[in-house]
């Protein structure tokens, strides 16, 4: 062999064995990488599960409690407009604090307050101590952090699912929760419901600290060099530079192509539901005449129903259909839901008609929560959500006032009219004027 073809094969061989190398540290950093991820992934499933596990157990007892006061009706939808109130000054705040911190900081911040605001409830001896009991509510928003983690860590591919399949874990929590809840508080009393969800909210910070680094930012950021979505980052980080409140980052977020039009659809499908939600556990206690294990079972039964929605269908009819033919689907199962519902005078059909209410509402959820985060900056994504669960709380603001009346002046199934009549006003709009794509 010649000097010339020596050297050639030399050069060759230390190339091949240089890139080989690379490729070794890249696998083995996009492996380490794909562990971090699961690890986190893991976390929000845990935080999730306990999470409602402690609000579900707290939530059955808050009736009763209510009751032993003299609370009406009426002053019970006021007392849950209230809470939404507050919800709603915090929510986009939030956000914003997880844009420019990480998704940890906002997350331990909400179990800390609820926490406080549970065990303040324990010690409720009267209804102006109700109202402000509710004050530490302002930045619990678990939810919402909690999706902004997950957002930080999948790609736009596998969102949808990784948020429907977290609803897994909280439909796991809404029936271990409602069955504990209803068992405590039947034979314990609602004090000890209340202080056994404040502790739950302190397991939660433990694990949040524990497995969730934190700021997920920078993981997001890997896991798109990998998987070729590097247009995320083209404006990455801008909000960086912007202050905490960031009213005008929030107002940029909202004049975003799509994101008006994704937030309405959000509010008007969701006030006949929301209407009927914040009366459920009232509902099922004067109208259905059930206990507190009765209402344990019946709010397991929903988690159920909620859980097999969101962890096996959401996953499954996002890979196979579009998003906005899944808005006109998700909105057409509710209206087939409230229509039947004008007519569940027993809780037999309460329960059957509540499986199409469930599943509706938990596709159109998951899919416009997942459609936000895709149309919106990667440094935007924390306001984004905050304004999208911001609305869910804006609604929440005026549906028990509008439950409380119906129920106390109309009747039980005025709630199944509101809702058909404008799901069906809904599907007329999206048949015939509404957007076919969000590219």
């Amino acid at each position: 062999m010649s000097e010339k073809s020596y050297k050639e094969f030399h050069f060759l061989r230390e190339l091949k064995y240089f890139l080989k190398g690379n490729n070794t540290n890249k696998e083995t950093e996009e492996i380490m990488l794909r562990k971090k991820i699961f690890v986190i992934l893991c976390a929000c499933h845990i935080v999730a599960f306990a999470q409602a596990s402690g609000y579900f157990i707290q939530n059955n007892a808050l009736p009763y409690l209510t009751k032993n006061l003299g609370v009406t009706p009426q002053m019970y939808g006021n007392l849950m407009s209230f809470t939404a109130i507050v919800q709603l000054i915090g929510g986009p705040f939030c956000g914003r604090l997880g844009d420019l911190y990480g998704g940890r900081l906002p997350l331990i911040l909400s179990f800390v307050c609820l926490s406080i605001t549970w065990a303040l409830l324990a010690f409720a001896t009267n209804i102006p101590f109700l109202f402000i009991s509710k004050l530490p509510l302002v930045m619990a928003h678990a939810l919402q952090s909690t999706y902004l983690i997950i957002s930080d860590v999948t790609t736009t591919q596998q969102r949808a699912d990784m948020l429907g399949k977290l609803g897994v874990s909280h439909g796991l929590g809404m029936i271990v929760g409602s069955a504990l809840g209803g068992l405590i508080t039947g034979k314990l009393g609602t004090n000890s419901a209340f202080i056994t969800g404040s502790l739950v909210m302190g397991f939660c910070i433990v694990i949040t600290l524990i497995m969730i680094p934190k700021n997920t930012k920078p993981i997001r950021k890997q896991l798109a060099m990998y998987s070729g979505e590097k247009e995320l980052f083209k404006d990455e980080m801008k909000s960086q530079k912007c202050s905490f409140m960031g009213i005008k980052e929030i107002i940029e977020v909202a004049k975003t192509r799509h994101v008006g039009y994704v937030l309405a659809l959000k509010v008007i499908t969701g006030i006949p539901f929301s209407v009927l939600s914040s009366m459920f556990t009232f509902i099922i206690m004067e109208y259905y005449h059930l206990g507190p294990k009765s209402n344990g079972l019946v709010l397991a039964y929903l988690g159920i129903v909620g859980m097999i929605t969101q962890g096996i269908l959401v996953g499954y009819l996002t890979q196979k259909v579009p998003d906005a033919p899944l808005i006109i689907i998700s909105v057409v199962i509710m209206a087939v839901g409230f229509l039947y519902l004008i007519i569940a005078d027993s809780i037999y059909l309460f329960c059957a008609v509540s499986v199409p209410l469930t599943i509706g509402a938990s596709l159109i959820h998951v899919i416009i929560t997942s459609l936000i985060t895709k149309i919106v900056r990667e440094d935007q994504t924390g306001a984004a959500l905050g304004l999208t669960l911001g609305c869910y709380t804006l609604m929440r603001t005026v549906s028990p006032a509008i439950g409380g009346f119906f129920y106390a002046h109309i009747g039980f199934f005025s709630f199944g009219v509101l809702g058909y009549f404008i799901d069906m006003m809904v599907i007329l709009y999206l048949a015939f004027m509404g957007r076919k794509d969000f590219s």
